[in-house]
């Protein structure tokens, strides 16, 4: 959502607001996709007709409620979307826009925030403004939206001084990421930080040193892509193996399965079928050793995004309790495989990526060393602790 800045009072208000529309443009596409489902479903109803006989009463349930149903779940399932943030009196309100249609207004006393952090993203046209805010509660309130007409990074920062000060936070720390991004984090602490009623008028920004250079990081098959404190992508490329692997689970067994049905007889049905669970069994097992992969992690979208082959899989990045290294010698292929997996808060795991080379004691320790140094890098800049879960070594 693009909000504008309708208010800004040193020291007293801000507010940014959306401009007023009739319908958003989601809401209007869905609209649009839904009288043409009403316009065509009586064309096919009739051409069914035609052609098929004695259509059953479930039929036509089905053929009704599915459209209705569908829909059901996309407006459920619509992420909600900030069209207001008002700022006056030690109190924040965050309106939002959930399924599309209903507004809520959910508001924030000044006492109820322990810290607040902003980070903001601009890479050619496209801006976005990352807003977390932390209270009491296990997950942060998070904010995803654009300003209009943002050109300078110092009139961006000096709203959300304004804001803090409002709130009551009295310092601030800001780091530019590049020449047109930054991250600030504010505190309701008198420490060595700067203070920020001395400097909404006048914000200072220290530059990120960049102390590690992607290039240096050497794991096997994984190119680092982007390494900075706001987004990580990197993509594990498919080697010998995962060719082999994508080839027997998803050209050979299923070929195989299909040819012996074609050419059994029905008594060898029953046997045959048994083959299907056994199959989808192993594909299960092997389903965190395909590639290849991509992976991005992304602070200003609050989002990890992992994409499989033709599968994506995304979830929130607060939900990262932490992040684990296992690693697994496969002594049939003589390779060694160090998985790294997101553990969610829910107890649930996903798979970020992984690595697989041939056995040495020597490459292990290498390899393991460069994804310590990842790790650490994400740890220190997104907060997210690593468990090792690999036999223990002495550095």
């Amino acid at each position: 959502m693009i909000l504008d800045l309708i208010d800004f009072r040193l020291k007293e208000s801000v507010v940014l607001e959306a401009k007023r529309e009739k319908l958003s443009k989601d809401l209007l596409i869905i609209i649009l996709i839904c009288v043409l489902i009403i316009v065509e479903l009586p064309i096919i109803l009739l051409f069914l007709k035609k052609t098929i006989q004695n259509l059953s009463d479930y039929f036509y349930i089905i053929y009704f409620a599915l459209p209705i149903l569908v829909f059901f779940i996309i407006f459920a399932s619509a992420v909600p979307k900030v069209f207001m943030i008002r700022a006056n009196n030690c109190n924040i309100e965050i309106g939002w826009i959930k399924n599309f249609i209903f507004k809520r207004v959910q508001r924030i006393h000044c006492n109820e925030i322990k810290k607040m952090v902003v980070s903001y993203l601009k890479k050619d046209s496209d801006e976005k403004i990352l807003l977390e805010i932390f209270t009491d509660k296990k997950t942060p309130t998070l904010i995803s939206f654009s300003i209009s007409g943002s050109n300078n990074i110092k009139e961006i920062a000096r709203i959300f001084l304004n804001i803090g000060y409002i709130l009551n936070f009295h310092t601030y720390g800001a780091k530019t990421v590049g020449e047109l991004s930054f991250i600030m984090d504010l505190s309701k602490t008198f420490d060595e930080k700067r203070k920020i009623e001395e400097e909404i008028d006048n914000i200072v920004f220290e530059e990120i040193s960049e102390d590690i250079n992607p290039k240096e990081i050497k794991i096997p098959y994984v190119e680092v892509r982007d390494l900075n404190p706001l987004r990580i992508v990197l993509c594990r490329k498919a080697n010998f193996y995962d060719l082999l692997r994508i080839f027997l689970l998803l050209v050979f067994f299923p070929f195989a399965i299909i040819m012996l049905f074609i050419y059994a007889t029905p008594k060898n049905y029953y046997a045959i079928s048994m083959l299907i669970p056994f199959y989808l069994l192993i594909l299960y097992l092997m389903k965190d050793l395909i590639a290849p992969i991509k992976l991005e992690i992304s602070k200003i979208k609050g989002i990890v995004t992992v994409k499989k082959l033709f599968i994506k899989v995304s979830f929130p990045l607060y939900q990262i309790e932490q992040i684990e290294v296992k690693e697994i010698k496969a002594n049939r292929t003589g390779t060694y495989i160090f998985q790294i997996y997101g553990r969610l808060k829910n107890g649930r795991k996903k798979q970020l990526f992984f690595t697989e080379f041939g056995y040495k004691e020597e490459k292990v320790l290498e390899v393991l060393a460069n994804i310590n140094i990842l790790n650490t890098y994400f740890q220190k800049n997104f907060g997210i602790p690593t468990v090792y879960l690999g036999k223990k070594r002495f550095w």
